[in-house]
């Protein structure tokens, strides 16, 4: 079961309030690194510029799984058109 939980509405309403928690996610969310970042960070400090392979292979790795998504994803767009002009229509509205 879920279970919402609910702040105060006069906490919510002080000027400032949505802001600072607003600044406090962002920072906390983009401050913190991913796994592939913290061990790049490892690799190169304890093997300096040897770590630049270690870099070469977390990229093509990256790479491999970009592109076996894009193939997934074009491959279920082809089978099913109407998802295509779906996902073509919430594309033109996210950007418009």
């Amino acid at each position: 079961m879920l279970t919402v939980v609910l702040l105060e509405p006069a906490r919510l309403h002080r000027p400032g309030t949505s802001l600072a928690l607003f600044v406090t996610t962002a920072v906390v969310l983009l401050g913190s690194p991913g796994p592939g970042i913290a061990a790049l960070v490892a690799v190169g400090r304890a093997r300096g510029l040897g770590g630049l392979r270690f870099y070469l292979g977390l990229q093509v790795g990256l790479a491999g799984a970009f592109g076996v998504s894009a193939a997934g994803l074009a491959a279920a767009l082809a089978t099913a058109p109407a998802a295509a002009t779906a996902l073509g229509v919430a594309g033109t509205a996210y950007l418009g």
